[in-house]
């Protein structure tokens, strides 16, 4: 079975979200998953392009999109450095998008200096999901949605054979 966190995300970031909100896709390999929170949530989307200059420091070529005057919701599937957060955050701004980012993420790894990097990029909000254990130091604010309704549901699923399509349309 193919699970995806989008869903419960996109319910828990709804709260936070304005008229003037846009996702944004920190890199093309985000695009899909950018376009996902833009059709569940009602919002336009921009693309950041990416270069990846080493393992821990990335680049921006452009941003195809408007984000002018736009709160950047920053969509990704995994945080682990948190380098193309910080990169995509900064050419947001620079482009004129406005400076409380909301950041989305399936998977909150948080290694080496991602949690002084989004410390420091001082986020309206930080939303993961609870498929990995955090570490005891925290950038804040941030919120964790669980997913376990949704493994409950796919077991049930599995057992009884009903459509995760069902569960998934519910809400």
């Amino acid at each position: 079975e193919h699970l995806s966190a989008v869903s419960v995300l996109a319910e828990v970031v709804r709260a936070e979200l304005t008229g003037d909100a846009v996702v944004v896709a920190p890199d093309v390999g985000a695009a899909k998953l950018a376009d996902r929170y833009a059709a569940l949530l009602n919002l336009p989307v921009a693309i950041v392009h990416k270069v990846r200059l080493s393992d821990q420091t990335v680049g921006v070529r452009r941003i195809t999109g408007e984000v002018r005057d736009r709160v950047p919701l920053v969509v990704d599937d995994m945080i682990s450095t948190g380098g193309t957060i910080e990169a995509a955050i900064g050419a947001v701004r620079e482009a004129g998008g406005k400076p409380d980012a909301v950041v989305v993420a399936t998977h909150a790894l948080l290694v080496g200096p991602a949690v002084e990097r989004l410390q420091a990029l001082a986020l309206r909000r930080l939303i993961v999901a609870d498929t990995v254990a955090l570490p005891a130091e925290l950038p804040v604010p941030i919120q964790v949605a669980s997913i376990a309704p949704l493994l409950a549901e796919v077991i049930a699923r599995l057992h009884e054979g009903r459509s995760l399509r069902d569960f998934l349309a519910r809400g």
